[in-house]
């Protein structure tokens, strides 16, 4: 997958929703696939595909068999670097995302977390909602030019993060995107390896990647915190923090692990 530190905190105003929409809208088709040519790829292979839009962060992944490593990062990468934004396509997918606003609208359980950063994060770009609005949304998508200007500024190499998991060597890895990511840039290319790998009967691979930032006592204690609580969903007190509880539990815990990172 490629993950791109592009997201809502990076958006203005006025152009809030931009990196959902484009998260939506890269789908529907490149410079060399079309949005039918896009799914049917990774389909025919016996693939997924998906993509994700963060506070933080856009990320497009794929799952498909190691042998296919290039063709499906050829893929994910023409979606990334060359999106057309063929209007006629784009304003399909505003109305799908203006049908995911209304649906989230209708959700009380999950607006409040909107609610609840608009007061944590007043002023700042993190208080604005990932999908955007409705007039932000008709606002960046009147013109293709207006978020592939966006993409210019924002999916620059010195800003993604690719990420492999699978039978694919480090070597394969760095070749594959020094060709598909870097052939027309000046950015040098760095790499990790999963620091720890566990191999069990059978055709999985589990690896654990440590990575050096947010390595506080707390923040340790609280993930094992919630995940005992989570794990224990048959036990009497899970059944009265959820049922009777249910918003109080789930806000104190979003509101302890915010007073300290």
């Amino acid at each position: 997958g490629i993950m791109i530190g592009a997201g809502t905190r990076h958006e203005q105003p006025e152009e809030n929703g931009m990196a959902h929409y484009i998260e939506h809208c890269v789908f529907k088709g490149t410079e060399h696939y079309t949005a039918r040519q896009i799914i049917n790829h990774i389909e025919g292979i016996g693939g997924e595909i998906n993509a994700y839009t963060t506070k933080e962060e856009t990320t497009f992944y794929a799952a498909t068999l190691s042998n296919h490593f290039r063709t499906t990062l050829h893929l994910l990468a023409d979606m990334v670097l060359r999106p057309t934004f063929n209007k006629k396509e784009t304003d399909k997918e505003v109305t799908v995302i203006l049908d995911e606003i209304e649906s989230y609208n209708d959700s009380p359980s999950e607006l409040i977390y909107d609610d609840f950063e608009n007061m944590i994060f007043e002023g700042s770009s993190l208080a604005m909602p990932i999908l955007g609005t409705k007039k932000t949304l008709r606002r960046i998508s009147k013109s293709p030019d207006i978020a592939l200007n966006w993409m210019k500024t924002h999916y620059r190499p010195e800003r993604m993060v690719l990420f492999v998991q699978g039978n694919v060597s480090t070597q394969q890895v760095i070749s594959a995107a020094t060709r598909e990511l870097l052939s027309n840039s000046q950015y040098p290319i760095s790499h990790s390896e999963a620091s720890h790998i566990q191999k069990k009967r059978g055709s999985r691979l589990f690896f654990l990647l440590i990575h050096k930032s947010f390595n506080t006592t707390l923040r340790c204690f609280l993930k094992l915190f919630f995940h005992q609580l989570n794990s224990c969903y048959l036990a009497i007190v899970w059944q009265h923090l959820i049922e009777l509880r249910h918003i109080l539990f789930h806000h104190l815990l979003y509101s302890l692990a915010l007073q300290h990172f």
